[in-house]
């Protein structure tokens, strides 16, 4: 990753995760995150079969913090059990403004990914954390709207949702995402 400082705002950044994803690489997004102008549009596709992102660690290492960005398209294609760990690296690094899942039609996997994406966001605060002086990105999280998604799909609060979700047309489900790094008053 480089770094430029520029005073006009980046358009859109985009990284491709194809295998070392892990603590040091969410680290040297990060700094490379401090370091830019502001960025409109980040897009990650991460496409790995092992994620090792260690949170504890990550805190050790970077106390500034998340960075605040408008736009963060994540396409990730993983096992299921590294999803917390994805999560928790990009909003680590990162306070997006909007949150984009492109969709592709028949790939079950990543459809699974936007419905466990929806419930961790939704039940956020049901979420038992245990951390210390640097909180983790669901203390911060103060709202979450389903705000459009470009294709037909039923909405979270039907009873069908998850069974259309697992068979979402081609489009892109978008979160608006609402952030206080004030945490004092909590």
């Amino acid at each position: 990753m480089a770094s430029i400082n520029v005073p006009c705002p980046w358009g859109e950044i985009s990284f491709e995760a194809s295998n070392d994803v892990d603590t040091l690489w969410y680290l040297k997004l990060r700094k490379f995150l401090e370091t830019s102008s502001p960025i409109e549009w980040l897009s990650v596709d991460i496409m790995v079969f092992e994620h090792s992102f260690n949170l504890e660690e990550f805190r050790q290492n970077s106390p500034p913090p998340p960075r605040e960005i408008q736009d963060l398209c994540l396409t990730v294609v993983m096992p299921e059990s590294e999803y917390a760990a994805v999560i928790d690296g990009y909003f680590s690094v990162c306070h997006p403004k909007n949150l984009y899942l492109p969709t592709y039609h028949g790939h079950n996997e990543r459809s699974n990914f936007y419905i466990w994406v929806y419930e961790t966001l939704v039940n956020g605060d049901t979420y038992y954390c245990s951390c210390s002086n640097v909180k983790c990105w669901r203390h911060y999280l103060k709202d979450i709207k389903l705000e459009s998604f470009r294709g037909k799909v039923a909405p979270p609060d039907s009873g069908a949702w998850k069974n259309e979700w697992r068979n979402l047309p081609e489009g892109t489900v978008r979160f608006a995402l609402e952030w206080c790094l004030d945490v004092e008053n909590d």
